[in-house]
């Protein structure tokens, strides 16, 4: 005989497996206080059934009942289940003083019922459970990605943002200058999920300390992060990061989409940057001033939508239509051997070329002499996080004065298992040296001296 399962109404209890010579199962339950009354009197509430035996065929799952006891029967009927096995209840009652211990071959009580029972899945059962996981599904993802996948995941990731800044609810277990732990959660809330995500800004009291340092009014940047973000669509490169932009064009948003990337960012890079920045605030690096996070596992986490996004300021701002926007990287690591490097792990994105003919002005010796030295801290720097194939991203007028800078896409670094592996493969393969498989203190001096020859005092040599 299977167990099944035998209660009061919405209440089961289960069954003790103590097999009886008389193929009988006992159910033990002094807990549970079953609602018994005469149906021409008023009900007697609180009655515990201490004692209940009763037969039932194989293959029976479980069982659930409310019982309407009428004093007086002498019989108990036998009935038919739903799904056609045939159960037979023998309850004897006692004198209702004794605690309505029921004893078999005593006078028997005839019952009234309601049954619920869940029977051996079949294929219909089977269909239809497995159709309501394909609602569930399309109800978490609308099918509308299925019409424009692309700018489905744009209004998500928007939205996802949006959540993220207007939540001011504080994390008990993580304060407002805490960095959060990397780290891989699993909630079945978001499981399914393909795009949607719960995102989180990490540490605001110690990005809202970098603001401050770099005098950004703070109303002003709450205005634009809660506002409206408009997209730029998949950036020209191999990273296929989404970028987004403020309403005024201050502010980027911008995906990271790697987890090797995500972790060294929590691991390595944001609890050096904070005390780099005190130290150097007039750093090159690209201003980082929110990092929203999730760390929900997704069925279409990283290869659908990523998990984690840098609020950047944008350099290019105010740029005019004649400006020219470069990405440049020492150009000893590219040509002619960046198309030996499988696409899957190369860096990220297309390199400029800053001719010899257009170089980058400034006013002065020393005013050149302090920009390359501010450079070479912001290099050294990188070199110690193990950062390569990263750039250096100038915004420049026609003239070649005026222009910005600033050091971009960072975290492609060696302390990372992949970009490490990475590395030995391609020396040990006998490959020439990369962006992604240099050494990070040979990159950073290339990257100086790169800009050493691009930027020249005006009116001099």
């Amino acid at each position: 005989m299977d167990n099944c399962t035998f209660g009061a109404w919405l209440t089961p209890y289960n069954i003790l497996n103590e097999y009886q010579s008389n193929r009988t199962y006992t159910v033990h339950n002094n807990a549970m206080d079953v609602e018994i009354w005469d149906l021409n009197a008023d009900p007697l509430d609180d009655l515990a059934w201490t004692e209940l035996s009763y037969k039932t065929r194989p293959k029976r799952r479980s069982l659930r009942a409310r019982l309407t006891i009428k004093p007086g029967a002498t019989s108990v009927p036998n009935f038919e289940c739903p799904s056609g096995k045939l159960v037979t209840f023998e309850i004897a009652c006692a004198d209702a003083d004794c605690g309505m211990e029921f004893h078999q071959d005593e006078a028997t009580p005839r019952i009234a019922w309601m049954i619920f029972q869940y029977p051996r899945m079949d294929d219909f059962t089977r269909n239809i459970l497995i159709g309501l996981l394909v609602l569930i599904v399309a109800h978490q993802i609308s099918f509308r990605f299925l019409i424009d996948p692309s700018k489905y995941r744009e209004r998500v990731t928007i939205r996802a943002a949006h959540r993220a800044f207007h939540d001011d609810k504080p994390d008990r277990r993580h304060p407002p200058d805490a960095l959060l732990p990397y780290r891989t959660n699993f909630n079945w809330d978001r499981a399914l999920n393909l795009y949607d995500l719960k995102l989180r800004r990490d540490a605001p009291a110690k990005f809202a300390e970098l603001r401050r340092i770099w005098a950004i009014d703070e109303e002003e940047y709450k205005r634009e992060v809660q506002g409206e973000w408009s997209t730029f669509g998949e950036a020209a490169g191999l990273s296929g990061s989404l970028f987004f932009h403020s309403t005024n064009k201050h502010y980027l948003l911008k995906s990271l989409g790697r987890a090797f990337e995500n972790r060294f960012l929590h691991e390595y890079f944001l609890p050096a940057y904070f005390d780099y920045v005190r130290e150097n605030p007039g750093t090159l690096l690209n201003r980082v001033l929110d990092v929203l996070c999730s760390f929900d596992w997704r069925l279409g986490d990283g290869w659908l939508s990523p998990s984690h996004f840098l609020v950047l300021e944008n350099i290019a701002r105010e740029k005019e239509d004649d400006w020219e926007t470069l990405d440049l990287k020492p150009m000893e690591y590219l040509e002619p051997f960046r198309d030996l490097v499988p696409e899957r792990i190369q860096g990220s994105g297309v390199t400029d070329v800053l001719p010899d003919s257009k170089p980058l002005l400034i006013d002065s010796a020393v005013e050149r002499t302090r920009f390359l030295m501010q450079l070479t801290r912001d290099a050294e720097f990188l070199a110690r996080m193990g950062a390569i194939d990263w750039s250096v991203l100038v915004v420049r007028p026609p003239d070649g004065r005026g222009w910005r800078i600033a050091l971009i896409d960072v975290f492609w670094s060696l302390k990372t298992p992949r970009a490490h592996l990475t590395k030995v493969a391609s020396d040990a393969a006998g490959i020439p040296t990369q962006t992604v498989t240099a050494d990070a203190e040979g990159y950073a001096r290339e990257v100086v001296r790169m800009m050493e020859r691009a930027i020249r005092v005006e009116g001099g040599q």
